[in-house]
């Protein structure tokens, strides 16, 4: 099949790569500077909502697919992206700790949660705890590898959905497709109709990159309020993201860089010097159930979507684009909470 894939960030960047390992033509077409979500994310992967404790829905499935997607990536494109590394959370209370404890002993914790470590130049009178099958990928590398490498069906342009004709296939311009998978992010919550109606709730996020003298570099990613975790760079450092709902915009603001500031020293040792080398923003394609959207529109029937993955693209993005393609080529049942069917109504049309 010959498959068109709207947006090549984390979403449709492993939607069409899962595609191509089944034999399918892709073409991406993107814009890079529409959207720089996935470029700036955190990259971090972590099968337990911190603030919350709680377990990510699915996790279990989407855990099975992180290894053997992203090494086979990183031996495709030949780069290293790919770094699984336990999380280290701080604790603020003892309450905190004998809850990370209490649980930690038990099914399905145990197999997530164990004893912390020091931290060498953080302060940590509460103590820690470790995080396990997580890790974080460059994902602005992995992004700019893969474009690189697939150069030749990736066409870069503000694709709009007016020139999507579904007649019954696909044509965009003056190609013909078999298929077309909408992976576009949040401005689909902007200007494509084919999603279900007032199905997106996008969040503002903003990272600060750091230099911090005195901290060492091999540092695990931390979880305090916010991350601390290694910069994509040598000796650079990064904390975020905040969340910021009802901003659908990509301006960086002195709110949230003093937000990401004050919380960063509650935790770091007095004589540490921090530098900001950059602010940037992005936008989470987040939803209103906080769950992706995966599946078949039900009219259009050459017309898929993968989306909706908000701050989790990292972690859901292999196990969620391996189902879709499922879907496609073989037509396999999506799990009915990621279905995006869940949000079509009759009388849309």
């Amino acid at each position: 099949m010959r498959i068109a894939v709207i947006g090549q960030g984390m979403a449709g960047t492993l939607a069409g790569w899962a595609l191509c390992k089944r034999g399918h033509e892709v073409t991406w077409f993107d814009n890079p500077e529409r959207s720089q979500a996935s470029r700036i994310a955190s990259g971090l992967y972590n099968p337990v909502v911190l603030k919350r404790m709680r377990i990510v829905h699915l996790a279990e499935e989407m855990l099975e697919y992180i290894v053997p997607v992203y090494q086979a990536l990183e031996d495709r494109l030949q780069v290293k992206f790919f770094y699984p590394t336990p999380i280290q959370r701080i604790f603020h209370s003892v309450r905190e700790e004998n809850d990370w404890n209490s649980k930690s002993g038990s099914a399905p914790w145990s197999d997530q949660l164990s004893d912390g470590c020091s931290l060498e130049g953080l302060l940590a009178p509460f103590g820690t705890g470790t995080v396990s099958q997580s890790g974080w990928v460059n994902t602005k590398l992995l992004l700019e590898q893969f474009r690189e490498f697939f150069s030749a069906q990736v066409v870069t342009t503000d694709l709009h959905t007016k020139d999507i004709f579904f007649e019954p296939k696909v044509r965009i311009f003056d190609e013909n497709f078999d298929a077309v998978v909408f992976a576009e992010g949040w401005r689909a919550s902007l200007d494509n109709p084919y999603y279900p109606k007032d199905v997106f709730r996008p969040s503002k996020g903003e990272l600060l990159s750091l230099r911090i003298e005195g901290l060492p570099d091999d540092l695990p990613p931390i979880h305090y309020s916010h991350f601390l975790l290694p910069g994509v760079e040598a000796g650079t450092f990064r904390t975020g993201a905040t969340y910021v709902h009802g901003e659908p915009n990509e301006q960086i603001s002195s709110e949230s860089r003093q937000e990401l500031m004050d919380e960063l020293h509650g935790i770091l040792s007095p004589e540490l010097q921090v530098e900001v080398i950059e602010q940037k923003a992005g936008v989470r394609a987040a939803t209103k159930d906080r769950r992706p959207l995966v599946g078949q529109h039900p009219i259009y029937k050459s017309a898929y979507f993968l989306n909706g993955l908000g701050s989790r693209s990292v972690l859901m993005g292999p196990y969620l684009s391996e189902a879709l393609a499922d879907l496609i080529c073989d037509a396999k049942p999506l799990h009915p909470d990621i279905d995006i069917n869940r949000f079509f109504r009759k009388e849309q049309f």
